[in-house]
Protein backbone atom coordinates (compact mmCIF):
# COMPACT_ATOMS: atom_id res chain seq x y z
CA UNK A 1 0.00 0.00 0.00
CA UNK A 2 2.84 2.44 0.85
CA UNK A 3 4.43 1.65 -2.56
CA UNK A 4 1.16 2.74 -4.34
CA UNK A 5 1.05 5.80 -2.46
CA UNK A 6 4.63 6.55 -3.44
CA UNK A 7 4.01 5.77 -6.77
CA UNK A 8 1.20 8.25 -6.76
CA UNK A 9 2.95 11.04 -4.62
CA UNK A 10 5.44 10.54 -7.75
CA UNK A 11 3.39 10.91 -10.41
CA UNK A 12 1.73 13.92 -8.88
CA UNK A 13 5.16 15.59 -7.89
CA UNK A 14 6.38 15.14 -11.47
CA UNK A 15 3.11 16.65 -13.15
CA UNK A 16 3.20 19.55 -10.78
CA UNK A 17 6.85 20.25 -11.63
CA UNK A 18 6.14 20.00 -15.08
CA UNK A 19 3.22 22.66 -14.95
CA UNK A 20 5.46 24.72 -13.08
CA UNK A 21 8.05 24.66 -15.56
CA UNK A 22 5.77 25.80 -17.82
CA UNK A 23 5.07 28.92 -16.04
CA UNK A 24 8.29 29.34 -15.10
CA UNK A 25 9.18 33.23 -17.16
CA UNK A 26 13.04 33.73 -18.36
CA UNK A 27 14.92 36.57 -20.00
CA UNK A 28 18.13 37.17 -21.54
CA UNK A 29 20.51 39.11 -19.44
CA UNK A 30 24.03 40.80 -20.31
CA UNK A 31 27.18 39.46 -19.60
CA UNK A 32 30.75 40.84 -19.48
CA UNK A 33 31.52 37.87 -21.79
CA UNK A 34 32.49 39.54 -25.41
CA UNK A 35 34.55 38.64 -28.31
CA UNK A 36 36.69 40.83 -30.30
CA UNK A 37 37.50 39.70 -33.63
CA UNK A 38 39.95 41.62 -35.97
CA UNK A 39 39.12 41.77 -39.35
CA UNK A 40 40.53 41.58 -42.53
CA UNK A 41 40.63 44.00 -44.91
CA UNK A 42 38.66 41.43 -47.50
CA UNK A 43 35.44 40.95 -44.54
CA UNK A 44 32.74 42.88 -44.89
CA UNK A 45 31.58 43.21 -41.30
CA UNK A 46 28.08 43.88 -42.43
CA UNK A 47 28.06 40.52 -44.57
CA UNK A 48 24.28 39.21 -44.66
CA UNK A 49 25.71 35.59 -44.81
CA UNK A 50 27.45 35.20 -41.30
CA UNK A 51 27.47 31.89 -39.62
CA UNK A 52 28.53 29.78 -36.81
CA UNK A 53 30.28 26.21 -37.23
CA UNK A 54 31.83 23.89 -34.78
CA UNK A 55 34.04 21.30 -35.70
CA UNK A 56 33.61 17.41 -34.37
CA UNK A 57 36.80 18.30 -32.32
CA UNK A 58 34.96 21.16 -30.18
CA UNK A 59 37.08 24.26 -32.51
CA UNK A 60 34.56 26.78 -33.29
CA UNK A 61 34.28 28.83 -36.40
CA UNK A 62 32.41 32.46 -37.91
CA UNK A 63 32.80 32.05 -40.81
CA UNK A 64 31.84 35.11 -43.53
CA UNK A 65 30.67 35.06 -47.34
CA UNK A 66 32.10 38.46 -48.70
CA UNK A 67 30.31 39.03 -52.19
CA UNK A 68 32.51 41.84 -52.95
CA UNK A 69 35.73 39.46 -52.63
CA UNK A 70 34.05 36.42 -53.63
CA UNK A 71 35.13 34.15 -50.74
CA UNK A 72 34.70 32.84 -47.75
CA UNK A 73 36.47 33.96 -44.30
CA UNK A 74 37.02 31.52 -41.17
CA UNK A 75 37.63 33.34 -38.05
CA UNK A 76 38.72 30.69 -35.15
CA UNK A 77 36.43 31.95 -31.98
CA UNK A 78 39.16 30.66 -29.66
CA UNK A 79 41.75 33.20 -30.33
CA UNK A 80 39.39 35.66 -32.26
CA UNK A 81 41.89 35.45 -35.22
CA UNK A 82 41.30 34.68 -38.96
CA UNK A 83 42.01 30.86 -39.36
CA UNK A 84 41.89 31.01 -43.46
CA UNK A 85 39.91 32.43 -46.75
CA UNK A 86 38.44 30.70 -49.13
CA UNK A 87 38.86 32.07 -52.53
CA UNK A 88 36.16 30.94 -54.53
CA UNK A 89 37.32 29.23 -58.23
CA UNK A 90 35.73 28.92 -61.53
CA UNK A 91 33.74 26.52 -62.87
CA UNK A 92 35.64 25.46 -65.67
CA UNK A 93 35.96 28.65 -67.78
CA UNK A 94 32.76 30.28 -65.73
CA UNK A 95 33.10 32.73 -62.68
CA UNK A 96 30.94 31.59 -59.36
CA UNK A 97 29.52 34.99 -57.68
CA UNK A 98 28.71 33.71 -53.76
CA UNK A 99 25.27 34.51 -52.88
CA UNK A 100 25.11 32.85 -49.28
CA UNK A 101 27.20 29.49 -47.67
CA UNK A 102 26.27 26.92 -45.51
CA UNK A 103 29.45 24.85 -44.09
CA UNK A 104 29.04 21.10 -44.37
CA UNK A 105 32.34 20.81 -43.18
CA UNK A 106 35.43 22.98 -43.67
CA UNK A 107 36.43 20.52 -46.95
CA UNK A 108 33.07 20.70 -48.16
CA UNK A 109 30.85 24.03 -48.79
CA UNK A 110 27.57 25.07 -49.71
CA UNK A 111 27.20 27.70 -52.24
CA UNK A 112 24.48 29.62 -53.47
CA UNK A 113 24.92 31.97 -56.47
CA UNK A 114 22.73 34.66 -58.53
CA UNK A 115 22.24 32.24 -61.03
CA UNK A 116 20.39 29.17 -61.10
CA UNK A 117 23.22 26.74 -59.86
CA UNK A 118 24.22 25.86 -56.36
CA UNK A 119 28.22 24.42 -55.94
CA UNK A 120 29.96 22.51 -53.27
CA UNK A 121 33.47 23.66 -53.06
CA UNK A 122 36.44 22.45 -51.18
CA UNK A 123 39.00 24.35 -48.23
CA UNK A 124 40.80 25.16 -51.89
CA UNK A 125 37.93 26.98 -53.46
CA UNK A 126 37.79 24.18 -56.15
CA UNK A 127 34.47 23.41 -57.47
CA UNK A 128 33.82 19.30 -56.00
CA UNK A 129 30.39 19.40 -57.78
CA UNK A 130 27.35 21.70 -59.22
CA UNK A 131 23.95 21.58 -59.73
CA UNK A 132 21.44 23.38 -61.92
CA UNK A 133 17.76 24.17 -60.65
CA UNK A 134 16.93 24.76 -63.69
CA UNK A 135 16.63 20.74 -64.32
CA UNK A 136 13.88 21.36 -61.98
CA UNK A 137 11.73 23.70 -63.90
CA UNK A 138 9.41 23.41 -66.43
CA UNK A 139 6.52 25.34 -67.61
CA UNK A 140 4.17 23.58 -64.95
CA UNK A 141 7.14 23.33 -62.22
CA UNK A 142 8.69 26.35 -60.97
CA UNK A 143 11.02 27.33 -59.24
CA UNK A 144 12.94 30.45 -56.80
CA UNK A 145 16.91 30.80 -56.55
CA UNK A 146 17.69 29.40 -52.71
CA UNK A 147 19.77 30.32 -49.96
CA UNK A 148 21.21 30.24 -46.79
CA UNK A 149 21.91 33.93 -46.01
CA UNK A 150 21.80 35.01 -41.99
CA UNK A 151 20.40 38.17 -42.75
CA UNK A 152 16.92 36.40 -43.27
CA UNK A 153 18.47 33.54 -41.42
CA UNK A 154 17.80 30.15 -43.30
CA UNK A 155 20.70 27.95 -42.50
CA UNK A 156 22.20 25.32 -44.49
CA UNK A 157 19.82 21.79 -43.47
CA UNK A 158 21.34 18.52 -44.84
CA UNK A 159 19.41 15.42 -44.09
CA UNK A 160 20.88 11.27 -45.07
CA UNK A 161 22.47 13.22 -47.67
CA UNK A 162 19.35 15.97 -48.42
CA UNK A 163 19.78 19.56 -48.75
CA UNK A 164 16.72 21.57 -48.35
CA UNK A 165 16.52 24.27 -50.15
CA UNK A 166 14.30 27.32 -48.86
CA UNK A 167 11.57 28.57 -51.89
CA UNK A 168 10.02 31.76 -52.32
CA UNK A 169 6.56 32.84 -53.70
CA UNK A 170 7.16 32.18 -57.65
CA UNK A 171 8.07 35.14 -59.19
CA UNK A 172 5.59 34.87 -61.98
CA UNK A 173 2.74 35.37 -59.68
CA UNK A 174 1.24 38.37 -61.02
CA UNK A 175 1.73 37.26 -65.35
CA UNK A 176 -1.54 37.05 -66.68
CA UNK A 177 -3.53 38.07 -63.53
CA UNK A 178 -4.95 41.61 -63.81
CA UNK A 179 -7.76 41.36 -60.79
CA UNK A 180 -5.19 39.51 -58.64
CA UNK A 181 -1.80 37.23 -57.81
CA UNK A 182 -2.20 34.13 -59.77
CA UNK A 183 -1.28 31.88 -57.21
CA UNK A 184 -2.14 29.89 -54.24
CA UNK A 185 -0.23 30.14 -50.89
CA UNK A 186 -0.79 26.69 -49.54
CA UNK A 187 0.61 25.21 -53.70
CA UNK A 188 3.79 27.37 -53.54
CA UNK A 189 6.08 24.82 -51.88
CA UNK A 190 8.37 26.31 -49.23
CA UNK A 191 10.90 24.09 -49.64
CA UNK A 192 12.75 21.68 -52.61
CA UNK A 193 15.22 18.73 -51.98
CA UNK A 194 18.24 18.33 -53.34
CA UNK A 195 19.41 14.63 -53.49
CA UNK A 196 23.65 15.48 -53.46
CA UNK A 197 24.06 12.00 -54.68
CA UNK A 198 21.90 11.99 -57.29
CA UNK A 199 21.75 16.06 -57.92
CA UNK A 200 18.20 15.68 -57.98
CA UNK A 201 15.83 18.68 -56.83
CA UNK A 202 12.18 17.89 -55.68
CA UNK A 203 9.08 20.09 -54.12
CA UNK A 204 8.06 18.90 -51.08
CA UNK A 205 3.98 19.22 -50.37
CA UNK A 206 3.98 21.59 -47.85
CA UNK A 207 3.18 24.96 -48.75
CA UNK A 208 3.20 29.04 -47.58
CA UNK A 209 0.42 29.77 -44.98
CA UNK A 210 -2.12 32.36 -45.31
CA UNK A 211 0.85 36.04 -45.53
CA UNK A 212 -1.31 38.58 -47.27
CA UNK A 213 -4.60 39.48 -49.25
CA UNK A 214 -3.32 38.09 -52.50
CA UNK A 215 -6.28 39.69 -54.41
CA UNK A 216 -5.78 43.45 -52.66
CA UNK A 217 -4.08 44.59 -56.04
CA UNK A 218 -1.02 45.40 -53.65
CA UNK A 219 2.90 44.46 -54.66
CA UNK A 220 5.68 43.66 -52.72
CA UNK A 221 4.33 42.27 -49.27
CA UNK A 222 6.34 41.05 -46.67
CA UNK A 223 7.11 37.53 -47.74
CA UNK A 224 10.57 36.99 -45.90
CA UNK A 225 10.58 34.08 -43.10
CA UNK A 226 13.36 32.24 -41.27
CA UNK A 227 13.58 28.76 -40.68
CA UNK A 228 15.42 26.71 -38.69
CA UNK A 229 15.96 22.54 -37.84
CA UNK A 230 16.12 21.22 -34.40
CA UNK A 231 17.38 17.95 -34.72
CA UNK A 232 13.68 17.01 -34.80
CA UNK A 233 11.51 19.37 -36.59
CA UNK A 234 11.77 22.44 -38.92
CA UNK A 235 10.78 25.66 -37.04
CA UNK A 236 9.28 28.84 -39.12
CA UNK A 237 8.95 32.06 -38.10
CA UNK A 238 7.27 34.21 -40.96
CA UNK A 239 8.17 38.06 -41.24
CA UNK A 240 4.27 39.41 -41.20
CA UNK A 241 2.91 36.50 -39.03
CA UNK A 242 2.94 36.06 -35.36
CA UNK A 243 2.91 32.87 -35.13
CA UNK A 244 5.31 30.20 -34.67
CA UNK A 245 4.65 27.39 -37.97
CA UNK A 246 6.51 23.76 -37.01
CA UNK A 247 6.60 20.88 -39.19
CA UNK A 248 8.13 17.51 -39.12
CA UNK A 249 6.86 16.01 -42.79
CA UNK A 250 6.62 18.92 -45.03
CA UNK A 251 3.56 18.09 -45.32
CA UNK A 252 1.04 20.30 -42.78
CA UNK A 253 2.09 22.74 -40.05
CA UNK A 254 1.39 22.74 -36.35
CA UNK A 255 0.89 26.95 -35.42
CA UNK A 256 1.07 28.18 -32.08
CA UNK A 257 0.47 31.17 -31.21
CA UNK A 258 3.30 33.77 -30.14
CA UNK A 259 2.43 37.25 -30.36
CA UNK A 260 5.18 39.53 -29.11
CA UNK A 261 4.48 42.49 -26.44
CA UNK A 262 6.58 45.18 -28.85
CA UNK A 263 5.09 44.82 -32.31
CA UNK A 264 1.76 43.14 -31.61
CA UNK A 265 0.36 41.48 -35.00
CA UNK A 266 1.69 42.66 -38.31
CA UNK A 267 -0.51 44.39 -40.73
CA UNK A 268 0.95 42.88 -44.22
CA UNK A 269 0.33 46.03 -46.85
CA UNK A 270 1.79 45.96 -50.13
CA UNK A 271 2.16 48.60 -52.63
CA UNK A 272 0.57 49.71 -55.75
CA UNK A 273 2.71 48.78 -58.78
CA UNK A 274 3.70 52.89 -59.10
CA UNK A 275 6.01 52.51 -55.92
CA UNK A 276 8.82 54.52 -56.04
CA UNK A 277 11.73 51.79 -55.72
CA UNK A 278 13.41 53.97 -53.12
CA UNK A 279 10.69 54.62 -51.28
CA UNK A 280 9.57 50.70 -51.16
CA UNK A 281 13.41 50.02 -49.72
CA UNK A 282 12.69 52.67 -46.67
CA UNK A 283 9.90 50.42 -45.44
CA UNK A 284 11.23 47.42 -45.77
CA UNK A 285 13.91 48.92 -43.88
CA UNK A 286 11.75 50.21 -41.28
CA UNK A 287 8.89 48.18 -40.76
CA UNK A 288 7.79 46.44 -37.74
CA UNK A 289 8.22 42.49 -38.32
CA UNK A 290 8.92 39.24 -36.80
CA UNK A 291 12.29 38.09 -37.96
CA UNK A 292 15.30 35.27 -37.04
CA UNK A 293 14.33 32.68 -35.22
CA UNK A 294 17.25 30.29 -33.71
CA UNK A 295 17.62 27.09 -31.70
CA UNK A 296 19.65 27.14 -28.31
CA UNK A 297 19.84 23.12 -28.30
CA UNK A 298 22.50 23.74 -24.85
CA UNK A 299 18.82 25.22 -23.21
CA UNK A 300 16.78 23.25 -25.33
CA UNK A 301 14.46 26.95 -25.64
CA UNK A 302 14.22 29.02 -29.10
CA UNK A 303 14.71 32.29 -29.78
CA UNK A 304 12.79 35.23 -31.82
CA UNK A 305 13.98 38.54 -33.15
CA UNK A 306 11.02 40.74 -33.24
CA UNK A 307 12.02 44.46 -34.84
CA UNK A 308 9.96 47.99 -33.89
CA UNK A 309 8.74 49.98 -36.67
CA UNK A 310 11.63 52.25 -37.04
CA UNK A 311 11.38 55.79 -35.88
CA UNK A 312 13.75 58.14 -37.94
CA UNK A 313 13.96 58.48 -41.77
CA UNK A 314 16.80 55.97 -43.25
CA UNK A 315 19.42 55.92 -45.70
CA UNK A 316 18.81 53.26 -48.05
CA UNK A 317 22.72 54.19 -49.14
CA UNK A 318 23.90 52.00 -45.99
CA UNK A 319 20.99 49.20 -46.93
CA UNK A 320 22.52 46.45 -45.09
CA UNK A 321 24.42 47.95 -42.42
CA UNK A 322 20.58 49.44 -41.50
CA UNK A 323 18.91 46.04 -42.14
CA UNK A 324 21.37 44.40 -39.69
CA UNK A 325 21.09 46.90 -37.12
CA UNK A 326 17.67 47.90 -37.00
CA UNK A 327 16.48 50.29 -34.10
CA UNK A 328 14.13 48.74 -30.78
CA UNK A 329 13.80 45.67 -30.91
CA UNK A 330 13.20 42.27 -28.59
CA UNK A 331 13.72 38.43 -28.03
CA UNK A 332 11.37 36.10 -27.35
CA UNK A 333 12.51 32.80 -25.54
CA UNK A 334 10.20 29.60 -26.39
CA UNK A 335 10.06 26.76 -24.65
CA UNK A 336 10.23 23.13 -26.49
CA UNK A 337 6.59 22.98 -26.29
CA UNK A 338 6.49 26.43 -28.43
CA UNK A 339 5.25 28.45 -25.30
CA UNK A 340 6.68 32.28 -24.91
CA UNK A 341 8.38 31.90 -21.76
CA UNK A 342 9.77 35.21 -21.85
CA UNK A 343 10.75 38.93 -23.78
CA UNK A 344 13.56 40.84 -23.07
CA UNK A 345 13.67 44.18 -24.64
CA UNK A 346 16.47 46.09 -25.97
CA UNK A 347 16.46 50.01 -27.14
CA UNK A 348 18.14 50.94 -30.14
CA UNK A 349 21.67 51.70 -30.89
CA UNK A 350 23.61 49.28 -29.24
CA UNK A 351 23.45 46.05 -31.41
CA UNK A 352 23.09 44.83 -34.46
CA UNK A 353 21.06 42.03 -33.96
CA UNK A 354 20.66 39.83 -37.13
CA UNK A 355 24.30 39.18 -37.18
CA UNK A 356 24.71 36.22 -33.60
CA UNK A 357 25.47 33.22 -33.06
CA UNK A 358 24.85 30.07 -30.39
CA UNK A 359 27.12 28.11 -28.61
CA UNK A 360 27.38 26.57 -24.71
CA UNK A 361 28.11 29.58 -23.63
CA UNK A 362 24.83 31.39 -24.77
CA UNK A 363 23.49 33.61 -27.27
CA UNK A 364 26.36 36.23 -28.96
CA UNK A 365 25.05 39.45 -30.52
CA UNK A 366 27.18 41.68 -32.61
CA UNK A 367 27.72 45.07 -31.30
CA UNK A 368 28.78 46.74 -34.34
CA UNK A 369 25.61 48.66 -34.84
CA UNK A 370 26.69 50.60 -37.80
CA UNK A 371 25.85 54.32 -35.92
CA UNK A 372 28.57 53.63 -33.37
CA UNK A 373 31.05 53.03 -35.64
CA UNK A 374 33.57 55.93 -35.83
CA UNK A 375 32.28 57.03 -32.33
CA UNK A 376 33.45 54.12 -30.12
CA UNK A 377 33.93 51.24 -32.37
CA UNK A 378 35.80 50.37 -35.75
CA UNK A 379 34.80 48.63 -38.68
CA UNK A 380 37.90 46.50 -38.52
CA UNK A 381 37.30 44.76 -35.02
CA UNK A 382 33.84 42.63 -34.61
CA UNK A 383 32.34 42.28 -31.16
CA UNK A 384 30.12 40.09 -30.26
CA UNK A 385 28.73 40.27 -26.12
CA UNK A 386 26.99 37.00 -24.47
CA UNK A 387 23.51 37.25 -23.46
CA UNK A 388 22.48 34.44 -20.59
CA UNK A 389 19.58 32.54 -20.03
CA UNK A 390 18.17 33.88 -16.72
CA UNK A 391 15.29 33.83 -14.24
CA UNK A 392 13.06 36.55 -14.94
CA UNK A 393 12.14 38.38 -11.32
Amino acid sequence: MKAIYLTLFIILFAACTEKADNNVAYKLAESNSTKKIGISDETNIYSNDIHYYKEPSGVEYLSIGNSNANNIAFYRLDSCKLSHIIRIKRDGKYPINIGSHGVINLDDIFITTMNPYVYRINRNGDVIKNYNLMSYCTENRLCSNTNCLSLVYNPLVIINGKIYCPQDIPPTRWNNSPNGANFEFDESPLSLTLDTATGVFAALPLGFPELFDKNDGHYYHNEGYSRIYDGKQFVFSFCALSGIYVTQDFKQFASYPATSKLIGEIANKGFNSSVDIQQGQEDFLTKAEYGNILYDQYREVYYRFCYAKSKKKVDVQYYFETALSREDFSIQIINKDFQVVGETMFKAGKYAPKIFFVNDEGLWLSENNYERIGVDMSDSLMVFRCLKLDYAK
